[in-house]
């Protein structure tokens, strides 16, 4: 039996051989990693459009996962959803992925939080939207028990309804953000408490109700705005809260935060109003509240 000897490649066929070891070991390694697609990270769409969310958290949230080493892609659900529902699709793992709210004991409970407040409390520094017939309101009345016995409107489950009420201030409800303004103009409440981010967008998209912003008090309570993902995404929780920190160790956070919301609080003139401290009974014990960089400070 004669025995033959391999044939001796030439070099362009040993070129064309090593490109494909290397193309079939990066695939190898794309695929065992994980990249070879993006994951699709679904929020609730018209979260994104309200109040100071606005041109404000998508690009942040979208900053903050563009740090991390998987590649993400934001997926908007254009489906009608009120908070309270939302949360409970995102409890329940289906339809969302992410949804960013005032964060509570319970909440935290249920879902996982990113420990990063994305408005660095503000949320909880209220400015009194009233009518316009009663400029005066806030100016004899601000102290922690004159302002209480006046009627607050608030949304029937949102966290502020229970903080005020726990501090002992008269809160009327209603079952929607919208139908408070109407209940304020037809002066079936004294006052509409909205955060210093919210209260001059809406005064001015509602200015046929006849409404003003008070100028002489704030109500402030320690609150914070968070993002939250399911309790057993642990990869998204990681990725979110790496890539938060590093937007706040680089000065990108600040940066985003103060050009889309340093306007808003110039005009609300913290300094010159008179201030009433409230408690927040359902701020987790975990808020990082001695980080002094994650909250405003006037």
């Amino acid at each position: 039996m004669i025995a033959h000897s391999p044939p001796i490649p030439d070099e362009a066929s040993g070129r064309l051989v090593t490109r494909m070891l290397w193309a079939a070991t990066l695939l190898t390694l794309l695929v065992d990693s994980g990249f070879t697609q993006a994951r699709d990270i679904e929020y609730p769409a018209q979260f994104a459009e309200i109040g100071p969310n606005r041109n404000y958290v998508l690009p942040l949230l979208e900053k903050a996962l563009s740090h991390s080493e998987r590649p993400y892609r934001l997926k908007p659900n254009t489906t009608s959803i009120r908070e309270g529902r939302a949360l409970r699709i995102l409890t329940e793992n289906s339809e969302l992925d992410i949804v960013w709210t005032m964060t509570t004991k319970e909440r935290e409970i249920k879902l996982r939080a990113i420990p990063i407040p994305l408005f660095k409390g503000l949320i909880g520094w209220r400015i009194p939207l009233i009518s316009y017939s009663n400029l005066d309101l806030f100016k004899a009345a601000n102290t922690e028990k004159s302002v209480s016995a006046l009627r607050a409107g608030q949304v029937h489950d949102w966290p502020d309804t229970q903080i005020l009420k726990w501090n002992h201030f008269a809160v009327e409800s209603s079952s929607t953000y919208e139908g408070l303004f109407k209940m304020l103009a037809s002066r079936r409440i004294d006052y509409y408490p909205r955060s210093a981010l919210e209260v001059w967008t809406e005064f001015e998209e509602r200015k046929h109700l006849t409404l003003a912003v008070d100028q002489h008090l704030v109500l402030q309570y320690p609150a914070a705005v968070y993002f939250f993902v399911r309790n057993d995404d642990e990869v998204l929780a990681q990725d979110l809260l790496q890539g938060l920190e590093y937007m706040i160790a680089n000065g990108e956070f600040d940066k985003l935060f103060w050009e889309r919301h340093g306007e808003q609080i110039r005009r609300s003139n913290f300094e010159t109003r008179h201030r009433v401290q409230l408690v927040n009974p359902l701020l987790p014990t975990g808020t990082p509240i001695q980080r002094r960089e994650l909250w405003f400070t006037p």
